[in-house]
């Protein structure tokens, strides 16, 4: 069992066989290099056959937008099973995924290649598949200023949902640099991927 939610109290609570992501906590995984290293846990052979994770992240983040290549292995090769399991510490229940038992390939297909201004609204029109980009995002000298005093400036992605509902999260550079899944958005278990 991994447990993808920053409460994992529940591992010892109910005795689970623990094997972790190499980055168990997800709000820890600032690179694409360490988010790699969370995907190949989950493409191994020593993947877990259980995933409990629960719509919970810290500082305004867009949950599919942290760990995007892990998710990625998620939706490929795991399928919910329940919406019920308790996490009496973090509140709320938790999405319970069990490992398919065939595992599938992902390959990610350039599509466009273009420049957009920061605050430049930009359209996605691809149907229904899923969009995972990789951003060139650069600071400004002022930027690097800011970012050398440990306080980097903040990046926001707003999203227009297919129902008008505009959703505005923070966003970690290196990891829109390293790719992010862009045109899904999950907030609760009704559109949890099946």
């Amino acid at each position: 069992v991994d447990m993808q939610t920053w409460e994992t109290s529940s591992i010892y609570q109910y005795n689970f066989n623990y094997s972790p992501r190499p980055i168990f906590q997800s709000y820890q995984t600032y690179t694409p290099e360490l988010d790699h290293l969370n995907e190949q846990k989950y493409l191994s052979l020593s993947a877990p056959e259980i995933l409990i994770t629960q719509f919970i992240t810290i500082d305004e983040r867009n949950l599919l937008q942290e760990e995007s290549y892990t998710k990625l292995s998620m939706m490929a090769n795991y399928r919910v099973t329940d919406v019920s399991f308790p996490s009496p510490y973090a509140g709320g229940n938790n999405l319970v995924l069990e490992k398919s038992a065939e595992q599938l390939k992902y390959t990610l297909s350039k599509i466009k290649s273009q420049t957009i201004k920061i605050g430049e609204e930009y359209p996605l029109n691809f149907g229904n598949k899923l969009i995972f980009i990789k951003t060139n995002i650069k600071y400004s000298l002022p930027g690097h200023l800011k970012k050398l005093l440990l306080i980097p400036p903040p990046l926001k992605i707003e999203m227009t949902l297919a129902n008008g509902q505009k959703r505005i999260h923070r966003s970690i550079v290196p990891l829109n640099n390293g790719g992010l899944i862009i045109n899904k958005y999950l907030d609760t278990y009704a559109n949890s991927p099946e």
